[in-house]
């Protein structure tokens, strides 16, 4: 009874052994798996991580020249303004005629506008006129036409 119980149990073991030793496989397989992952997702984060030092690295240029654009282009409009000025100063009469010119010219434009506007207010009116009296014609006929049938 003992050698059976030896024997039960010899082969329990084995068994034991057996499944722990397939278990031991499945996590060397599953341990495998999970390297490659983290191999791929430490590759993905100095990917990610470069790019992202390249993009900040480029926003920093980008921010640079802009306020460097930013600093010519006042200086710009400043030389801008200042020669305009000096270019005033030095042809007063010269800039009042041609003020006065640019003011006569604004005026006879807006002018020409009003008058157009009251010519096409006429036009529409003798267009009327017409189509009035055709209206007035219409209805005495109408009227004519009745009283012929009233008289009949």
């Amino acid at each position: 009874d003992a050698a059976a119980d030896v024997e039960s149990s010899a082969a329990e073991l084995e068994r034991a052994k057996a499944a722990a030793a397939e278990r031991e496989a499945e996590l060397g397989r599953r341990l495998q798996t999970a390297e490659k992952d983290s191999s791929a997702l430490k590759l993905a984060v100095r990917d990610a991580t470069s790019k992202f030092d390249d993009a900040a690295a480029e926003l920093e240029r980008l921010k640079t020249a802009s306020v460097i654009r930013e600093k010519q282009l006042a200086e710009d409009l400043k030389t801008a303004k200042m020669t305009k000025l000096m270019y005033r100063w030095r042809n007063q009469s010269t800039s009042h005629a041609f003020m006065s010119w640019r003011d006569n010219v604004r005026e006879i434009k807006r002018t020409m506008r009003v008058v157009e506007k009251v010519a096409g207010r006429w036009r529409r009116l003798q267009l009327s006129v017409p189509f009035n009296d055709w209206l007035d014609i219409v209805a005495a006929a109408k009227e004519e036409r009745t009283r012929r049938r009233l008289e009949e």
